[in-house]
């Protein structure tokens, strides 16, 4: 997988002005169906599934296994790659 030193921090930055298309469409719809609140924001996971693109991650797993790796100041909470893989999927 390739480095993300300047993207990340540029990219977090970017996902969290830019969403009010987002909410938009959160509020217009409604995408969980209840159960326990997830650990990540939704824009959190959108980033971090930007970034894998970009790094070239091949799988949910692989993201999860290089994000904390290297990139852990910036998502504390990614701890479980099936809850993130669910969420994931759901947005």
């Amino acid at each position: 997988m390739r480095t993300a030193t300047p993207i990340v921090p540029s990219l977090n930055s970017a996902c969290d002005t830019s969403t009010k298309g987002y909410q938009a469409v959160a509020a217009a719809r409604r995408i969980r169906r209840g159960g326990v609140a997830p650990a990540l924001s939704d824009e959190e996971v959108i980033t971090i599934e930007i970034c894998g693109e970009y790094l070239k991650g091949g799988t949910d797993k692989d993201i999860v296994d290089y994000v904390p790796a290297h990139y852990q100041a910036f998502f504390p909470r990614l701890r479980d790659r099936s809850r993130f893989a669910r969420q994931a999927t759901s947005l």
